[in-house]
């Protein structure tokens, strides 16, 4: 699976980027999300 890294204020989007099936990242601090996501969660997160 092709995943996106998703950074910045996410900590109030956490459980949302959970659902669409996102993963924490602690080396990047950040979280990975299906690719085909990738626009949905950046949109979210702002």
């Amino acid at each position: 699976m092709t995943t996106a890294p998703i950074t910045g204020n996410t900590f109030a989007h956490k459980d949302a980027l959970k659902a669409m099936g996102g993963r924490w990242d602690p080396a990047a601090k950040g979280w990975r999300v299906p690719a085909e996501k990738a626009a949905e969660a950046n949109a979210l997160v702002g």
